[in-house]
């Protein structure tokens, strides 16, 4: 639904302040996970949580705001 979002073979390739990033989250029996590599800066993002609750959404877009400022 976003634009700014390509989607292929279950990630999705964007960019933003940092630069082009590809992205994958999931959720599945209990857990929720979500990655994000910034190639060109060699930057890796790695949330895993044992909830199903949004938990993962919310650490990411902290985390994506923290290292953005």
């Amino acid at each position: 639904k976003d634009q700014n979002w390509r989607y292929g073979f279950g990630w999705f390739f964007s960019e933003d302040e940092r630069g082009e990033f590809r992205a994958h989250s999931g959720k599945s029996g209990g857990f929720e996970s979500y990655i994000r590599i910034y190639e060109p800066n060699d930057l890796m993002i790695f949330i895993l949580t044992n909830h199903v609750n949004g938990s993962a959404k919310l650490l990411r877009e902290e985390i994506i705001k923290e290292i953005n400022k």
